[in-house]
């Protein structure tokens, strides 16, 4: 350690050579003398990983050496006190992280796993978990749970679905060594869990001979587009996520057949929905009034990369049509449809993409009733076409008007 008759004699070298120096002065000192000849005290400190700070501690004339050794010390100290307890919190995230830190990984993980709906899903129940994100994760107690979720805004359907994603997640967390145990797994037990599951209640949906009056006729305000992609889904009988994700390159016109991957569809099996005439009449007056501008049939005219936003057609939905029928609840009207035209019940609960075999018959029974779908898709579309309102048939007209003077 360098004494400072020794200090006094290099700093007056340096200013007599005029020269930028630094000179160390033992343990984390250091005194900066500038070509001008100004001399000052810095202290440093080095982190484990190698990245330098310092400190302004005074100039060389105004600190005694020793003064300077005494504050450089102090703030050695104080930088090695905040990386151990660094290092410290960092191991203990390892082993027992922050909620929204393990929220996050799981996320990540559900995201290769699940389709993007579902996915986004999940996405939007963990939001309502944000109350649990500066807690550890062991630290979780079913109190804490109730008192996130417990709100005025939130529907009970709403707390129930995020204390299952928040079920499904601690499994997530135990099997990968997280925790020994969820203390919160029988909080959605059917008898004495706190959140309970709503009772089913039957879907708003209206009679098929209904459609003219109840469905068609309250929706003659809303716009061109939302009416022909009403009337796919109410041909094709997809669900909601499935009409707005759906993608040129998964119809086949030549073959009249659409084709959705498994990860687009609830049951994470590949789905075949034949081309009736009706719902090729459909796609090719959307594609002739809007073009195609992407992958996506429904493309979000403000993002190309992105389907129609569902909550925009949901709203006009449910505002004109309060009390009588939702989108999905189009499906049960197709239903009741088939069951009441004689349609057999396999072929209908396939044109739904309702599975109920057995594993056993699953495994076995390979035949996807293309045909059999095809033919009462066609006579279903034919039904509803005879239902539209005069206002929905203007709509399709002016599309096809439109396709017509374009080959014209």
């Amino acid at each position: 350690m360098i004494n400072y008759k020794e200090l006094a004699a290099r700093v007056k070298a340096a200013r007599k050579d005029k020269v930028r120096k630094s000179i160390g002065c033992g343990n984390c000192l250091l005194l900066d003398i500038s070509a001008a000849g100004r001399a000052t005290y810095f202290a440093r400190f080095v982190t484990k990983d190698r990245k330098q700070k310092k400190l302004k501690l005074g100039a060389y004339e105004e600190l005694t050496l020793k003064e300077a050794h005494a504050k450089a010390m102090d703030f050695y100290n104080g930088e090695k006190e905040k990386e151990q307890a660094t290092i410290k919190e960092t191991e203990i995230g390892l082993v027992n992280p922050l909620f929204k830190d393990f929220i996050k990984q799981w996320l990540d993980a559900k995201e290769k796993a699940v389709g993007d709906a579902r996915f986004s899903n999940l996405r939007s129940l963990c939001k309502h978990l944000s109350d649990l994100g500066d807690m550890r994760l062991r630290d979780i107690k079913p109190q804490h749970l109730i008192a996130a979720l417990n709100k005025p805004s939130l529907s009970a359907g709403a707390m129930y679905r995020a204390a299952c994603c928040f079920n499904q997640a601690m499994k997530y967390a135990k099997y990968n060594g997280y925790i020994d145990n969820n203390p919160c797994e029988y909080i959605t037990n059917r008898s004495e869990g706190f959140f309970k599951k709503p009772k089913t209640t039957h879907l708003l949906s209206v009679e098929a001979s209904f459609l003219r009056e109840n469905f068609f006729g309250k929706l003659e305000n809303i716009s061109i587009q939302f009416k022909i992609i009403l009337l796919y889904i109410l041909l094709s009988g997809a669900r909601l996520n499935e009409a707005l994700n759906l993608r040129w390159s998964w119809i086949d016109f030549d073959n009249e057949v659409i084709t959705i991957p498994a990860e687009y569809m609830k049951m994470r099996r590949e789905h075949k929905i034949p081309i009736s005439p009706q719902i090729k009449l459909v796609l090719e007056a959307y594609r002739h009034l809007y073009g195609v501008k992407g992958e996506f049939v429904f493309f979000y005219i403000k993002d190309l990369t992105r389907p129609i936003p569902r909550g925009g057609l949901q709203e006009q939905v449910r505002v004109c049509c309060k009390g009588l029928t939702n989108i999905h609840g189009l499906r049960a009207t197709m239903r009741s449809w088939m069951a009441a035209n004689d349609v057999k019940d396999k072929v209908a609960e396939l044109c739904l993409a309702h599975v109920k075999d057995s594993l056993v018959e699953q495994a076995y029974q390979r035949y996807d009733m293309l045909e059999e779908r095809r033919e009462a898709l066609n006579r279903w579309g034919a039904f509803v076409l005879g239902q539209i309102s005069p206002d929905f048939n203007k709509a399709l007209s002016f599309a096809m008007h439109n396709s017509l003077a374009e080959e014209a």
